[in-house]
């Protein structure tokens, strides 16, 4: 039986993986910071990890596991991990993609540079409201305002934050697997979001898959990622670029894309079904649950 290491359990999304993963037959170990992670009630076993900032103790602690594979979560682990030197019993068992297109993709500078360069619609710099702020490192939609004053912009700090015009449009999120030689995606709406979608539906728009595979030519990555994009009319804008599995490709997965299945038989040169037949439309409904330990 594969063991597949997954960090931040305690996260809302993670318990779908943890079972969809457990449905597959996989051995889940769960790790997170927090000793009161939700996951912890569903792994297979669970280990309160060190915090990222302590760089040296996190992977001395991921060396004395013992996993077959591990798939961050963080963005900060994969910045971590593409920028170290790793021991090599760690080296061939995470999944991550190359330094630079990580650097790229948690940057919003250098993100929005990358698009410029290479001709991809991106929403443009603005010094007049309305207008969005982000911070130029942060994790899904925390650190971003909505600006309506446009007194507010020049207080914002250039080097850390960016400022670009509003797009009135309809959010997607991509999940999106691509190696070498494979690339799938399947776009969804985010209906309506708490940071992570509470509602959101499959929408197979041919325009943004074939939007993200642009992307994705020039830029390498490895393993699940998102790409996420506005849409406005039959105009698609870039907003961000994951490098890592979205938070509710759990709808992804349920509508015929088993990227976390195909990801793990990718790693392990193992054979396995290209998605088929993608649920277009199905829509998932996210809502609180409890769990007593």
């Amino acid at each position: 039986m594969i063991k597949v290491l997954l960090s931040a359990v305690g996260g809302t999304p993670s318990v779908s993986f943890i079972k969809h993963l457990q449905s597959l037959h996989y051995y889940v170990i769960g790790i997170d910071a927090n000793k009161d992670a939700v996951g912890q009630f569903f792994c297979d076993e669970f280990h309160i990890s060190p915090f990222l900032s302590d760089e040296e103790e996190y992977i001395s602690f991921l060396e004395h596991l013992n996993f077959d594979i591990f798939l961050p979560w963080l963005d900060e682990e994969h910045i971590l991990f593409s920028s170290v030197q790793l021991p090599k019993s760690l080296e061939s068992k995470i999944l991550t993609s190359p330094q630079k297109s990580i650097e790229i993709a948690t940057s919003k500078r250098k993100t929005f540079s990358f698009a410029q360069e290479n001709n991809i619609r991106v929403a443009p710099l603005t010094n007049k409201a309305p207008a969005v702020m982000r911070k130029d490192f942060s994790r899904g939609s925390k650190g971003l305002r909505i600006i309506h004053e446009n007194e507010t912009i020049p207080h914002f700090d250039a080097k850390n934050e960016l400022v670009q015009s509003f797009i009135d449009g309809v959010e997607y999120t991509v999940d999106i697997l691509v190696d070498d030689d494979f690339f799938y995606a399947v776009p969804r709406v985010r209906v309506q979001a708490s940071n992570v979608s509470t509602v959101a539906k499959i929408d197979m728009n041919p325009e943004l898959i074939a939007f993200c595979k642009n992307i994705t030519t020039l830029l390498k990555f490895k393993g699940p990622i998102n790409i996420q994009v506005m849409l406005q009319g039959e105009k698609i804008y870039l907003i961000e670029i994951n490098p890592r599995l979205a938070g509710t490709a759990i709808l992804s997965i349920e509508a015929g894309f088993s990227i976390l299945d195909i990801a793990i038989k990718q790693f392990f040169s193992q054979s396995f079904t290209p998605p088929q037949n993608i649920k277009n439309s199905l829509t998932l409904y996210r809502f609180w649950d409890e769990v007593y330990g």
